[in-house]
C-alpha cells in the first residue's frame, strides 16, 4: 500500500508544474477564466500530494532484522508434495476416423446450403432477365406499331393530295424552279419528285397546285427535325408565291433517320393576296412534341 501512495506523490510533482506553468501563461494572456481554473486544478494536486505524503509517511513501519537460519535446519521446501502431471488420453484410431467423418459431413451440409443460394440467386436473375425482355419485346412492338400506322397514315395523307394532272409544259417549269430552290437554298436537301396539278375545284385556267416530295438526310432530334423542316417549308413556299398561277402547295417531307421510305412531314399553304398562308401542318407521332 506504501509503494502505492509512494507513486501516487511522485506523480504529482510534474502534475502540479504543469498547472502552475499553463496557469501563469493565461494570466500573461489575460485570460482570467482559464488562468482560476489551472489554479484550482494546481490547489486539487497540491491537496493530493499532501494527503500522500500523510499516508505514505503513515505507514512505512520499522525495518523487520532477518535472522539467519542454522545450517543444519530442514527447509520446509522439502515437505511440498509437487503432485504428479496427469497424462492425457490417448485418442484412437476409431475415434479419429469419428471426427473426420463428422467433419466430412460438415463440409457437404456447407456445400450444399451454398449450393442452394447460388441455385436461389440464378432463379431470381432468370425472372429479373425474363422481365426485362419481355418489357424491351413489348417496347419494339409498340414502336413497330406505331411506326406501321405512320406509314399508313403517310400514304393516306399523300393520296389526299395527288390529283391526276393534266400534261402541260408549265408543270415542268414549276418543276425546275422548285428543284432550283432546293439546290441553291437548301443544305442536305434532296428533291425526291415534284407533282404539279390543276386546281380543280376552280373554274379559272393556270391555276395550279404545286406538290414537292422532299427528304431531308440528317440525323436529328425531334424538336430540331421540326424546326428545320417548317424553315424549309416557309422558305420554299415565299419562294413559289412569286408564282402567280400557283394557288396551293402542298410540301412532303421524308426524313430517313427518323421513318425511312415514308412521309413524316406534311405542310399546306394557300395563296394570300401576293403571298402564301399556312393552312394545315401534318405531323408523325415520331416527331411530334
Amino acid at each position: 500500500m506504501n509503494n502505492l501512495f509512494f507513486i501516487i506523490l511522485l506523480l504529482t510533482f510534474p502534475v502540479m508544474l504543469y498547472f502552475c506553468i499553463r496557469g501563469l501563461i493565461s494570466f500573461i494572456k489575460k485570460n482570467k477564466p482559464h488562468g482560476k481554473k489551472m489554479l484550482k486544478f494546481l490547489g486539487a494536486t497540491f491537496g493530493v500530494t499532501v494527503v500522500s505524503f500523510i499516508v505514505f509517511a503513515a505507514t512505512i513501519g520499522p525495518v523487520e532484522k532477518v535472522e539467519a537460519k542454522p545450517a543444519n535446519a530442514k527447509s520446509k521446501i522439502e515437505d511440498v508434495i509437487v503432485p504428479e502431471k496427469e497424462t492425457e488420453p490417448e485418442i484412437t484410431e476409431e475415434e479419429k476416423a469419428e471426427v473426420a467423418k463428422k467433419e466430412e459431413v460438415k463440409e457437404e451440409e456447407k456445400a450444399a446450403l451454398e449450393l442452394k443460394a447460388k441455385e436461389a440467386e440464378e432463379k431470381v436473375a432468370a425472372e429479373l432477365k425474363a422481365k426485362e425482355e419481355a418489357l424491351m419485346a413489348e417496347s419494339e412492338k409498340k414502336k413497330a406499331e406505331e411506326k406501321a400506322a405512320t406509314k399508313v397514315k403517310a400514304k393516306e395523307e399523300t393520296l389526299k393530295t395527288e390529283v391526276p394532272k393534266k400534261e402541260n409544259g408549265r408543270d415542268l417549269t414549276l418543276t425546275k424552279t422548285v428543284k432550283s430552290i432546293v439546290k441553291e437554298d437548301f443544305n442536305k436537301v434532296a428533291t425526291s419528285k415534284v407533282l404539279v396539278n390543276d386546281n380543280m375545284e376552280s373554274d379559272t385556267e393556270n391555276n395550279f397546285i404545286v406538290l414537292p416530295h422532299l427528304k431531308w438526310d440528317v440525323k436529328n432530334g425531334a424538336k430540331s427535325t421540326r424546326e428545320m423542316l417548317e424553315m424549309y417549308s416557309d422558305h420554299l413556299a415565299a419562294k413559289l408565291a412569286d408564282e402567280s398561277d400557283v394557288k396551293e402547295i402542298t410540301i412532303f417531307w421524308e426524313v430517313p433517320y427518323h421513318l425511312d421510305g415514308e412521309n413524316i412531314a406534311k405542310y399546306m399553304y394557300e395563296r394570300s393576296g401576293n403571298g402564301m398562308a399556312k393552312v394545315d401542318v401534318w405531323l408523325a407521332p415520331l416527331i411530334r412534341e
